[in-house]
């Protein structure tokens, strides 16, 4: 950073930890493909399993449960794309949070295409941006979410929504359920084991890490549809 310069927008990316750049150094200088068959490929998947083992057991989930993006924007289309594109549009509606980012919301357009129909949740009101949960129990009861998508904690005005008491409300309809995990990491407790039929996502830079990668974590029995086409990395749910 410039001598003369603060910087205090921590909520949009942290500044990368120091120890980032030396774990990285390792690798830079080594042809790491894990999908070659060769020694250097062979090698590069070892570490790669390495490191996933590890994230996996920070989250107390399974290493497979775990889909590396670009970054949190990927994840959160992958995680709810990737799901309800599995179900047919006239068994009900997908629910996207009226405060979730433009990863999130943005999709309505494209899910609406597919002759899926989309319905945005409100909050309770403007001084209290929880999502109203009386408006979601009337609204299911009539149409039945096909997925459920929210943000966790919002870096704007710092809201924290009960994902446990939501999450429980969307289970009854045995619906999918994504929770954008990105600005929560790190302030509350994340415990995807406890809500063990919902995705996650996340982003790296958000927690001194270096930008453009991400993860999803997803339920072990849920095979996603994958977005990207052109290989059959990550168990066919993350070509390339």
């Amino acid at each position: 950073m410039p001598e003369n310069h603060v910087f205090l927008d921590f909520n949009a990316t942290h500044l990368v930890h120091p120890g980032i750049f030396d774990f990285m150094a390792q690798y830079a200088h080594h042809p790491m493909n894990p999908s070659s068959v060769h020694t250097f490929g062979q090698d590069a998947r070892r570490h790669v399993r390495i490191l996933s083992t590890q994230i996996a057991d920070l989250f107390q989930v399974h290493p497979l449960d775990l889909v590396f993006t670009s970054g949190a924007t990927e994840a959160n289309n992958l995680g709810i794309l990737g799901s309800v594109l599995k179900q047919p549009p006239d068994t009900g509606a997908v629910y996207l949070s009226a405060t979730a980012h433009p990863s999130v919301t943005q999709l309505s357009g494209l899910l609406e295409t597919q002759g899926y129909r989309v319905l945005s949740i409100p909050v309770q009101s403007t001084k209290k941006p929880l999502l109203d949960i009386d408006w979601m129990v009337e609204s299911f009861s009539k149409i039945p979410p096909i997925l459920v998508a929210l943000e966790w904690v919002n870096g704007e005005y710092g809201v924290i929504q009960d994902v446990h008491a939501l999450y429980e409300l969307a289970r009854k309809y045995e619906s999918y359920f994504h929770i954008d995990a990105v600005q929560a990491f790190g302030k509350v407790p994340v415990h995807p084991t406890e809500l063990p039929h919902a995705t996650f996502s996340f982003s790296g830079h958000k927690y001194r890490g270096i930008g453009g990668h991400g993860l999803l974590i997803k339920p072990s029995n849920l095979h996603l549809q994958g977005l990207i086409q052109g290989g059959n990395q990550q168990n066919g749910m993350r070509a390339g």
